[in-house]
């Protein structure tokens, strides 16, 4: 497969942004390790410059947190303690701690927002600087957040789609292989991982199942946490939910189940804004429409976890084929179409789960295309209210579009890859 791989799509992160939150606590932590095998010992000072849009968006998607936190040595998989307490006891401690070297650093003072400089050449920017006790500068890397985590920067292996234009594979070619070799789109897809990582489709599918846990338990707490998200407003998810229980089986309801899913969306977006570990799909703005449309659909439908990771796997390769058209850099595609991905990407493993063979995969794509294309999204940031609402809308649609899809009397009457070219081209 010329494609990234479908666990590039499927990454740990941590939100608002998985451009600007993900991105800089890789960027933090990539420069810790340049320190560890550098000559500089604590007696220099770490000023930390945010440019471009890290210097325009960074405060409310908690770039300084992150960065900080991965320069303090915090990692996404295995830390005993959320990133906010990281943050605090770093900024309480005045200092990072480095192999039993102790370096001071005050966030308030050591942290620069430099919206006025014009001088860096990738728009998401972070310029770490080293200073003597004299003030005078001693050392300077520079990093930059590429989309979905991804970084650039001294010291980094960067995965071959960011350094050079990967091969634009199109679901047209992809189902003439099929006919042409009388194979399935599940037999494509494990074929192509099981390539890339020299593994067996029993140890592919395991890793699958372990990212489906790890979304289900998002969600799951997500149902279950109440309190405050870190710009003030309430977490709700909770409180609906119960009245959602109590009120089912008293009143009427035109589609319980859309209800539901509305729920679940809120619950992940709530998990998302709240710094809480997530699974991309593709990028932490769109990661809840995915777990909160399967689900629904295994609930419904009693469908076994093998199921769900078959649905898993077609979402997975659509949203290949989107990162593949995106550009390199996840915010100039804008939360309209990061959102749009999610929402594409889930009703296509909506309509793998019920059954939809290739031809219906891609008309289901088509009108999850055509219809996301126009969410009502801002371009550059977006308050909690409408992020959390759209979440919602989008998940309730993703879970519908089969049943239109499998009705309809032809195959697609558009093509899927001008679509996709269209909605997120390079």
């Amino acid at each position: 497969m010329g494609l990234p791989s479908i666990f590039e799509v499927y990454s740990l992160a941590i939100g608002p942004s998985s451009l600007l939150t993900t991105g800089a606590l890789r960027i933090g932590q990539a420069f810790r390790e340049l320190l560890l095998s550098s000559p500089y010992r604590p007696h220099q000072r770490i000023l930390i410059e945010f440019l471009g849009k890290f210097s325009e968006l960074g405060k409310e998607n908690l770039s300084d947190m992150a960065v900080v936190c991965g320069l303090g040595g915090f990692l996404l998989e295995d830390s005993p303690v959320r990133l906010p307490v990281f943050y605090s006891r770093i900024r309480e401690n005045g200092c990072f701690s480095f192999m039993g070297d102790f370096w001071p650093f005050n966030p308030e003072s050591d942290v620069i927002f430099n919206s006025s400089s014009n001088d860096f050449t990738h728009p998401n920017t972070i310029r770490f600087h080293l200073v003597n006790p004299d003030g005078q500068p001693v050392f300077q890397a520079e990093y930059q957040s590429a989309g979905n985590g991804v970084i650039r920067g001294p010291g980094v292996q960067v995965p071959g789609r960011f350094t050079e234009m990967a091969s634009q594979e199109l679901f047209s070619e992809i189902r003439l292989i099929l006919e042409s070799e009388k194979i399935t789109l599940l037999d494509y897809i494990l074929s192509g991982e099981c390539s890339r990582y020299r593994f067996t489709r029993d140890q592919v599918n395991k890793r699958m199942n372990a990212t489906w846990k790890v979304m289900l338990g998002c969600l799951d707490h997500g149902l279950k946490t109440s309190g405050f998200l870190p710009d003030g407003t309430e977490r709700q998810a909770t409180e609906i939910y119960k009245n959602y229980l109590r009120q089912i089986h008293h009143s009427p309801s035109l589609s319980p189940e859309s209800a539901r899913c509305a729920v679940y969306a809120r619950a992940m977006a709530e998990e998302i804004l709240d710094n809480r570990l997530i699974i991309t799909a593709p990028t932490c703005s769109g990661a809840a429409i995915v777990p909160a449309s399967f689900k629904l659909i295994q609930e419904n439908y009693m469908l076994a976890d093998e199921k769900i990771i078959e649905g898993l796997w077609v979402a997975g390769l659509i949203g290949t084929m989107i990162q593949n058209r995106a550009s390199a850099s996840g915010l100039n595609l804008g939360w309209k179409n990061e959102l749009a991905a999610g929402g594409i990407m889930a009703a296509c493993g909506v309509a793998q789960m019920m059954g939809g063979n290739p031809g219906v995969i891609e008309t289901t794509a088509l009108m999850a295309s055509e219809l996301f294309a126009v969410l009502p999204v801002g371009e550059k940031t977006m308050d909690t209210a409408g992020f959390i609402r759209i979440n919602q809308v989008t998940a309730q649609c993703a879970v519908n579009l089969f049943d239109l899809a499998r009705i309809q009397p032809n195959e697609p009457s558009g093509n899927l890859d001008r679509a996709l070219g269209y909605l997120f081209i390079r």
